[in-house]
Order: C-alpha cells, then sequence, then structure tokens
C-alpha cells in the first residue's frame, strides 16, 4: 500500500505484487531467484502453484490423526467438488483461469465458482434467524453487500423475495 511505495524500486528490500492481478493476462513474468535462477510463468501458472500448494498443505492437515473426518472410506484426502470464490471485479478471462488452475489438480469431478458478493449474500440468508433476532422466517429485503478485497471495495445492491409457490428466492442483484 501507500506505505511499501516508496521502496518499489529499492533493490535491499524484498518486493510482492498480488498474482490476482496477474491472471487473464498472456504475457509471461520473469521471476528472479537471489541465487540467480529465474523462472518464466504467467499469471495462471503463479495460480497454479499457489493451488497446488495450498491442495498439498490441506491433505498434510486431512491425514494428521485429530482430523481424519476429512478421509474417505479409503483412506485419502479427496474431496470431489471445488468451489471459488471469485471478486466481483474478475473478467472472463481470470474467472477461466482460476478455474482451469484448479482443474490442474485433476481431484474434482465439478468445479464452480460464485462471485464473493454472492456468497456473503447466501450465507446471510442461510442464517437469517441468526442475524434477525425475532424474526420468524425471511419474506422480502433489500441489502447491501459490502465486499472489501485485498485492493478493491465494491458493493452490491440484492433484492430477494421469498416465492412461496415454488419454497424458493427470487433474487435480483444490482
Amino acid at each position: 500500500g501507500t506505505l511499501a511505495d516508496p521502496f518499489k524500486n529499492d533493490e535491499t528490500k524484498i518486493n510482492f505484487q498480488s498474482i490476482k492481478k496477474l491472471l487473464g493476462y498472456k504475457g509471461t513474468h520473469q521471476i528472479q531467484f537471489k541465487n540467480d535462477m529465474s523462472l518464466s510463468l504467467t499469471g495462471k501458472d503463479l495460480s497454479g502453484l499457489i493451488i497446488k500448494g495450498l491442495y498439498k498443505e490441506l491433505n498434510d492437515f486431512a491425514q494428521n490423526e485429530s482430523n481424519r473426518e476429512f478421509i474417505n472410506s479409503a483412506g485419502l484426502f479427496s474431496p470431489k467438488r471445488a468451489v471459488i470464490a471469485i471478486p466481483n471485479n474478475f473478467t472472463i478471462s481470470k474467472i477461466q483461469d482460476i478455474i482451469d488452475c484448479a482443474k490442474q489438480l485433476k481431484q474434482f469431478d465439478e468445479v464452480r465458482y460464485v462471485y464473493e458478493s454472492e456468497a456473503v449474500l447466501f450465507y446471510y440468508l442461510s442464517h437469517y434467524n441468526r442475524f434477525n433476532a425475532g424474526s420468524t422466517d425471511f419474506q422480502k429485503e433489500t441489502m447491501l453487500v459490502f465486499d472489501m478485497g485485498g485492493a478493491t471495495i465494491n458493493a452490491t445492491v440484492v433484492k430477494a423475495t421469498k416465492n412461496h409457490q415454488n419454497r424458493g428466492l427470487c433474487i435480483t442483484i444490482w
């Protein structure tokens, strides 16, 4: 942020950039290591490495004796679905890149995504009674969902109405 800006060209400091900003672009970025080795990677390559590392750490976590509820009957950590929370400002190419990264694990039968603001909305609606003490049930509400990400702040207006005919929801998002 602002405090780091004066140091961005200081070679004595270690600098980082969010790889989310590199998703969707086809150009490569040269990553120079202190041992004079370098790698040329795309934002998608970098995201794939992070997802692979996160999956490995989750697998290690699940293999711990105290976390055996995450292990299937064959003794493996093997989730079959992945759901990715997507920032509201992601382009289609960024969304496709992150989905492709998850699919590279060849672990999931299904990879889906949901926008972060929608995830917040569904969490709120699924816990409606907890957030609205004294309310018996959700019927109709207009909400403003603030999504305060690492580099952005988004606001989404949502109008949700309970559909009594099929017991579903009608949701309009702006």
